[in-house]
């Protein structure tokens, strides 16, 4: 039982410091790519059934590049609107993340048969209602140095 709980824990801590390598050395990516993937996606699978591909594929790129204009407007018009919703979307992908860094480490640990299932949160106790909780703390705390990135990103700051 020990050795599983240690488990857990080193697979929450090697997801927190993954994610800070990541936030830390390439905070344009990290800061700006989930949410701009997201948003590509979101629109080309919500059309891909209504038009041609030849037409998706185009129209997902143009909200892509709308999407970003309207941030960069948000945020000379409406600072404080552009702060709080940047904090949602360093929220939005933090959780997108979390959730991708989870998928890799369990699958690959299943891989090697160490574990026997995936996990999209982190099964910590039995309740699902508290490992619920948990992973929405551990979001909240990844979601702060991604925002503050986006925003010295926005401000102005230099990250090379």
């Amino acid at each position: 039982m020990g050795i599983f709980i240690a488990g857990y824990f080193l697979l929450i801590l090697s997801g927190i410091v993954f994610y800070y390598l990541i936030s830390t050395y390439s905070i344009k990516i990290s800061a700006f790519l989930i949410d701009f993937i997201v948003v590509g996606l979101g629109f080309y699978i919500s059309i891909k059934d209504k038009l041609d591909n030849k037409l998706a594929i185009p129209l997902s790129i143009t909200v892509v590049i709308i999407y970003g204009i309207l941030l960069v407007l948000i945020n000379q018009k409406l600072p404080k609107v552009s702060r709080f919703l940047n904090y949602i979307i360093a929220f939005i992908g933090s959780s997108v993340a979390l959730w991708l860094a989870l998928d890799f480490i369990t699958n690959t640990l299943a891989a090697f048969k160490i574990i026997g299932q995936t996990y999209h949160q982190l099964p910590i106790t039995k309740s699902m209602m508290i490992n619920s909780f948990i992973h929405y703390v551990i979001v909240f705390l990844i979601s702060i140095p991604v925002y503050k990135g986006r925003m010295k990103f926005i401000l102005g700051g230099n990250y090379e």
